[in-house]
């Protein structure tokens, strides 16, 4: 498996890892070291059975997020090429099985790009960010609607308790 870890759009890993099991953390025994506070000295695990790559994260006080979701540290998960897991201090891991050459009609200015913009959007802080703007449209508009509503419940209760002469 090829193992690609990206750090706000930069390469800061990648290597062809050989084994049925492979550590990520900051340990020194780890297969994949990341040197970074906000990484568990053993933080993940890859693990290869007969049909398919788990992943299992290892730190209980720590979090990876795989496809938006949050790991839990008692369950392994299913990892396929199409995921993407998310690791502390915005970065991303990438596994692919097969390595996948550049071609010399591409070029690696335009590669770059799609990369950086890739992570930036799923990156934590940017869907933090997308979720706050949506709850303050959402949050206005609720407003909006209460006070519509109260004026309505207001004119209604002050016409069916006033004396309108030709009401009677």
């Amino acid at each position: 498996m090829f193992v690609v870890i990206e750090k706000l759009g930069k390469v800061i890993y990648e290597d062809e890892i050989d084994k049925d099991r492979v550590v990520l953390g900051r340990g020194s025994s780890c297969d994949i070291r990341i040197k970074e506070d906000c990484i568990s000295r053993e933080h993940l695990l890859l693990e290869r059975d007969e049909e398919r790559l788990n992943l299992k994260l290892l730190a209980s006080n720590n979090w990876v997020i795989l496809d938006g979701k949050k790991v839990l540290t008692s369950e392994s998960y299913p990892f396929f090429e199409f995921n993407t897991v998310m690791l502390p201090g915005d970065m991303e891991v990438r596994i692919t099985f097969e390595k996948k050459e550049e071609t010399e009609s591409e070029n690696s200015f335009t590669v770059e790009p799609k990369i950086r913009e890739r992570s930036q959007i799923n990156s934590p802080r940017a869907a933090r960010e997308k979720n706050s703007k949506l709850n303050r449209i959402e949050a206005s508009d609720i407003l909006f609607g209460l006070m519509g509503a109260s004026v309505v419940v207001f004119w209604a209760y002050y016409l069916s308790t006033s004396q309108i002469p030709f009401m009677n």
